[in-house]
């Protein structure tokens, strides 16, 4: 088993007019206050508030994801481009682009690889972040796929894991 020491970095392209969404440059938008309106630093009261990630239930992080859409990763091998069907999984298509949105990808590291079999990822470059995801299962979603060649899927020990 080799471990690879890829850091990712992701983005959404929102179908089908290809637009880049950066996810760090989004998060760090939100979290600006706008002409006029009120100072978020001040009306901030938890972490939560400034970044969505640390709240698996916040409105945020459980929005519908587009019917097809595409999740650029890049890493310091070249990269690589994801293509979500909503239909084949809703649960993890929208999980997926909650995550990828709101820039949990960023700074992660592919921690396994076995060669001719698998790659994993999935645990956020931030602790913090993937400890408050630890505990925010989502229910299996029914095989509509088969997991061939080319393919991702969520994966951890049981049932709705």
């Amino acid at each position: 088993m080799r471990s690879a020491r890829l850091a990712l970095r992701s983005t959404l392209i929102l179908a089908p007019a290809l637009v880049l969404v950066a996810c760090g440059e989004q998060g760090e938008q939100a979290g600006q206050a706008s002409e006029g309106g009120p100072d978020t630093a001040a009306t901030a009261a938890t972490p939560a508030a400034t970044n969505p990630l640390l709240d698996p239930r916040s409105a945020a992080m459980n929005e519908t994801a587009p019917a097809v859409y595409r999740a650029r990763f890049a890493t310091s091998k070249g990269d690589f481009v994801i293509e979500v069907h909503r239909d084949w999984a809703p649960r993890g298509a929208d999980r997926f682009y909650n995550l990828v949105q709101g820039g949990f990808y960023d700074g992660a590291r592919f921690f396994r690889v076995i060669e001719g079999f698998m790659a994993q990822f999935g645990l956020a470059g931030d602790p913090q972040v993937s400890a408050a995801w630890r505990s925010a299962p989502i229910a299996d979603d029914s095989v509509a796929q088969s997991n061939r060649r080319g393919t991702i899927s969520y994966a951890m020990a049981g049932p709705n894991t």
